[in-house]
């Protein structure tokens, strides 16, 4: 949701991936980019879980299920949060079918309410392609993962919880090769493609980004794959923008598998005001009070 943080469920990578053994003998074949460091990871993983507590967020670590591969460690894909409850999701990626009936049980034992399941052998749905924009407006991205009769029964089961879902996606813009499902090398368009006054270059973006609705009634936008954040209005003009500009700084990337890292990209961005709880005492200088950046998975 678009609340601030209380409780979260964390799969910890060292009950996720259990150890390097297992990481070399799934991580190519599940489509991961690059060989992740077991140790390293948990390293990072215990950093978070200390940083999340610090900041008064209760964190509940689910325990390990074999049947789930590497990919679990994305515990937010399974399940769409509402405030009616959890809404259990259906896999587009064959390997991660297990994960649904095993956070479900979790979340189940915690006493998360469950509001509902998305049944059915074609009905698709994950939470990686649902983003809130603000409490009663959801933006779907529509594809494999997520196909329409997945958001059609999210949408029966949200009901009147919400004013308005917006799929943001058409087409199909993966593959599968050898039970693995890759991007294309295609351009999603969203629909605030026109989204200044003043220029006429759409926004794409093929994955990663995102969009935070601010209380003035704006809107952000994260454009990942340019490493760009920018601000509009309702009208559609531009109020202020930022190119990322360590592309100067670090080379480009090739994975094993072709795929290129550019190093401008940004996942995701979000707004915060001075006087988040999460920021006192703490400056803005990467590398000292607020912790270095860290990438390995």
């Amino acid at each position: 949701m678009i609340a601030p943080i209380e409780r979260v469920l964390l799969l910890h990578v060292r009950e996720a991936w259990g150890d390097q053994a297992r990481v070399d003998a799934q991580w190519r074949a599940i489509g991961f980019a690059d060989r992740p460091d077991f140790a390293r990871a948990c390293e990072e993983c215990d950093d978070f879980v200390a940083l999340l507590r610090s900041l008064g967020v209760a964190v509940e670590l689910l325990p390990r299920h074999e049947a789930c591969t590497l990919d679990a460690i994305y515990v937010h894909d399974p399940i769409v949060l509402a405030e009616r409850g959890a809404i259990v999701g259906s896999m587009g990626k064959p390997t991660r079918v297990p994960e649904v009936e095993a956070l479900r049980g979790s979340l189940e034992q915690l006493g998360v309410a469950i509001a509902g399941q998305v049944t059915g052998a074609t009905a698709k749905l994950e939470s990686g392609d649902v983003l809130w924009i603000d409490a009663r407006t959801l933006a779907i991205g529509q594809g494999f993962r997520s196909n329409a009769e997945g958001i059609a029964q999210l949408c029966g089961m949200l009901g009147d919880a919400v004013d308005e879902i917006v799929p943001v996606m058409k087409g199909r813009n993966y593959v599968e090769k050898d039970g693995v499902f890759q991007a294309k090398r295609v351009r999603r368009v969203y629909p605030v493609a026109s989204v200044t006054s003043t220029s006429s270059t759409p926004l794409f973006a093929p994955f990663i980004s995102g969009a935070q609705r601010l209380p003035n009634g704006d809107t952000l936008i994260t454009d990942g794959p340019d490493g760009r954040i920018f601000e509009i209005t309702k009208k559609g003009d531009t109020v202020w923008a930022y190119q990322n500009a360590f592309a100067a700084q670090a080379p480009v990337i090739t994975a094993p598998n072709g795929f290129v890292i550019r190093p401008e990209r940004l996942f995701r961005a979000y707004r915060y005001s001075p006087s988040y709880a999460g920021l006192k005492g703490k400056g803005l200088d990467n590398g000292s009070s607020t912790g270095k950046a860290k990438t390995s998975y």
